[in-house]
């Protein structure tokens, strides 16, 4: 009861801020790792044509295209989770007054091409614990071509070009206990990315990497990172569970895998 009481009161004094200052949610609310994701992308909205977003998976108190809200970019946000994170969210943005839909819906590869209104999108974000790799590419092979991609890879797999079976109703910790099984290791969005003319430019906690379009990587001076030479890992995994990426794998070398 009393976290629950702590919890509501966090909330009203969040939507009660952001009612006499817009400019609250942006100061409070941040993404992963130390807000790293959201100040990126920060750095290269001015090169994105494309003034629309898409994000699948968020929270209403930590995403990544923050910033682009701010810069009055129309976007959609995703989630399959709570309806309170999916209710906080809508609420949120009609208080900011922003031209941002909100829905709740558990992402497979029969709707996914019905969060997208167009194909030209300025920015994707893909944090769903599952079938990542298999959404991205359906995405892809469907002509919709973000500029700018940020994606959760999962350093569990080590350096193995590899990604779970495609489930359609994917949990990690029904699939495994340990919560290390999902996802595709970087190896694998590398090659998906390289053939679509993506680069990989930054690498963030072991847990998101971005990539761009050839005339992003081009126009904002950005140098290509090789997933050979990439060293992160999941330094929050690793903490909570005392156990090395190495380690990690070990807990689910047996279950099935597929190359990429």
């Amino acid at each position: 009861m009393k976290n629950f009481l702590k919890r509501l009161y966090r909330d009203f004094y969040l939507v009660k801020n952001i009612f006499f200052d817009k400019n609250y949610f942006y100061k409070v609310t941040k993404s992963q790792n130390q807000n790293q994701e959201n100040i990126f992308v920060q750095k290269l909205s001015k090169y994105i044509v494309n003034k629309s977003f898409v994000e699948i998976g968020f929270d209403y108190s930590q995403f990544n295209f923050i910033y682009l809200i701010k810069k009055l970019f129309t976007g959609v946000l995703v989630d399959a989770g709570s309806r309170k994170n999916i209710f906080m969210m809508k609420l949120i943005v009609f208080l900011l007054k922003r031209k941002v839909k909100v829905l709740k819906k558990f992402i497979t590869l029969d709707n996914i091409l019905d969060v997208f209104s167009q194909n030209n999108v300025g920015a994707l974000s893909i944090d769903i614990d599952g079938n990542d790799f298999h959404i991205i590419k359906k995405i892809l092979n469907n002509k919709i071509i973000p500029e700018v991609i940020v994606i959760e890879y999962n350093s569990t797999f080590l350096n193995k070009s590899i990604t779970t079976p495609y489930k359609k109703n994917f949990n990690r910790f029904l699939y495994h206990n340990s919560g290390f099984y999902h996802g595709a290791f970087l190896n694998a969005f590398c090659k998906l990315f390289k053939k679509k003319n993506y680069y990989l430019v930054k690498i963030i906690g072991g847990i998101n990497a971005i990539f761009v379009n050839k005339d992003i990587f081009y126009r904002a001076s950005l140098t290509e990172i090789l997933s050979k030479n990439i060293k992160d890992h999941n330094y929050i995994r690793e903490k909570i569970s005392r156990l090395n990426p190495k380690q990690q794998f070990q807990v689910i070398r047996h279950m099935p895998f597929i190359k990429v």
